[in-house]
């Protein structure tokens, strides 16, 4: 997020601008220049809201800006009424309160950390609203040990995967590529879903990953078992897996899970087959740091390997 010197918001990819957030921006360097002290803009919470998620839209995903949608209509709806500027810690801590039985210690700090960026954004636009937060200190999350197969069930999984492959088309056969990606290439389900044909180098072994946390791309290696895979599943163009688009997503889910079944083994998502790679390579004795680089543990890396894997 950047802003130029007359209150233009852009976003360098998008190059798009909020003209309510300039005014504000251009009126405040304005004050700034002429040693005032900017008066804080008055406005009610609905819009000021707005005004912020459509700021926030400029340079994070949809789906972040409309989780933070859910969590601060949580606010708007238990305020209702209330004006902006009396929002206060008692308030909050009311709220919380009241949502002990309802709400676990991860839906308190995610509401928690949606209400602090926006109490920031406030404070950087010269709006209104007090810190209602306070010193609120949220519940400590404590991590659950993470799910992985063994080795014999991620190689039962595969079996069932490419048996049904060779039995013909049915709704299980596109399934191979995807589950070889996850426990045999660490990809996350949104990786694995944006491999395209174009990304597989076969000269190199090497597949192009994107859409990373970090949002930068990376290699990762192809060994024989996933190159085999891809070969038995090669097409010229277009994804490598074959899920019909965003929506679909879910079918291959349930395809997933009556496959487990099929093999043998408990209902899994692809989500623990990317964890059953990392823990599988921490078992055969590779370095946390080594796992670290590939990737398995976002943009922090080591620290959270250590952490996620047995």
């Amino acid at each position: 997020m950047a802003y130029t010197k007359d209150g233009r918001q852009r976003q360098r990819s998008t190059k798009t601008s909020d003209p309510v957030v300039a005014e504000m921006w251009r009126q405040k360097i304005e004050l700034e220049e002429e040693g005032k002290q900017p008066a804080p803009v008055t406005t009610s919470a609905v819009e000021a809201v707005e005004r912020f998620l459509a700021s926030q839209s400029l340079g994070v995903e949809p789906e972040t800006v409309q989780c933070n949608r859910e969590r601060l209509g949580v606010l708007l709806a238990a305020w209702h009424g209330t004006p902006l500027g009396e929002w206060c810690p008692p308030m909050w801590e009311a709220l919380i309160a009241s949502k002990r039985e309802t709400w676990g210690p991860r839906t308190i700090r995610m509401t928690y950390t949606a209400a602090r960026q926006f109490i920031t954004w406030a404070q950087k636009h010269n709006v209104a609203c007090p810190d209602f937060l306070g010193s609120f200190k949220c519940p400590r999350i404590y991590r659950k040990e993470v799910d992985a197969l063994t080795r014999e069930e991620r190689d039962a999984l595969l079996l069932a995967a490419r048996d049904r492959y060779e039995h013909g088309p049915t709704p299980h056969h596109r399934l191979e590529p995807a589950i070889g990606a996850c426990v045999w290439g660490g990809l996350r389900p949104k990786e694995m879903y944006a491999l395209q044909a174009k990304d597989i180098s076969w000269k190199e072994r090497t597949l192009r990953v994107t859409g990373s946390k970090g949002g930068a791309d990376r290699r990762v290696d192809i060994g024989d078992t996933l190159l085999d895979i891809f070969k038995r599943h090669r097409r010229l163009s277009g994804p490598v897996v074959r899920s019909g688009g965003r929506a679909n997503h879910r079918n291959n889910d349930r395809a997933l899970r009556v496959l487990c079944e099929r093999a043998g083994i408990r209902a899994v998502s692809f989500y623990v087959l990317r964890h059953t790679y990392g823990t599988l390579l921490a078992h055969e004795g590779a370095d946390y740091r080594t796992i670290g680089l590939l990737d398995l543990s976002g943009p922090t890396q080591g620290p959270v390997t250590m952490c996620t894997l047995p």
